[in-house]
């Protein structure tokens, strides 16, 4: 959930920590909406819901960072003053699951055939959801700026679509150490998304009433 200022800073986090950082922007509330000479409506019902999970945003730009509710903050969403530093610590913590990927992509159709594992290396009895999202980057379109209105604005790590549920798919099976839990997803891109510049986003993340957390998240391009 960006504006141009945010989204910079988003990006030099991720720039700073060498593939260890991915950046999913949603694209919701009154800010999002589109101008009438606008190339694309970035809005999707999907975005929407995963900011009423975490929010709703109050401000923004704004940005929840694993959805974990870290020392001082009283909302998951938190000013960009925040990202940082809570960036930092939160790259620390020991790894608990492993996300891998085993995806097929045949540009002649558009169709992408996702295959998830998630690979626990310590016991999770929390409930769990499994997120599948698809992220476009390089799209050229109007964008508000301190400056004014850039029709040319290059936008980054756009949501275009959940492949589960919005707000995850519920994990049934128990996940002790040294389960692997498999999931599989298919779509088409439609035409108008450049598929060189898409790129798969899966997660798993605790689903209580108390943690909506990210255990674990990976990415890549659909197109390799």
């Amino acid at each position: 959930m960006q504006c141009p200022e945010g989204h910079d800073i988003a990006q030099n986090i991720a720039d700073a920590n060498n593939g260890r950082v991915e950046i999913v922007s949603i694209h919701s509330g009154f800010y999002a909406v589109p101008y009438n000479f606008s190339l694309y409506n970035f809005k999707i019902a999907e975005g929407t819901a995963i900011e009423n999970l975490v929010g709703p945003a109050s401000f923004y730009p704004t940005a929840a960072i694993d959805r974990k509710l870290y020392s001082g903050q009283t909302e998951l969403l938190m000013d960009k003053n925040f990202w940082a530093g809570n960036a930092t610590a939160q790259l620390q913590e020991p790894l608990r699951v492993k996300v891998n990927f085993d995806n097929a992509y045949n540009p002649g159709d558009r169709k992408l055939t996702v295959n998830v594992n998630f690979e626990y290396l310590e016991d999770i009895t929390d409930a769990q959801s499994v997120s599948v999202l698809i992220t476009e980057n390089d799209i050229i379109d109007a964008q508000e700026t301190p400056d004014g209105i850039d029709t040319f604005y290059i936008h980054k790590h756009v949501l275009r679509a959940v492949l589960t549920s919005a707000i995850g798919d519920l994990v049934t099976e128990a996940t002790p150490a040294g389960t692997i839990l498999n999931r599989n997803y298919s779509f088409t891109l439609p035409a108008a998304w450049n598929d060189t510049k898409c790129r798969v986003v899966a997660f798993i993340a605790r689903n209580t009433p108390d943690s909506k957390e990210v255990l674990q998240v990976n990415a890549e391009y659909i197109r390799q």
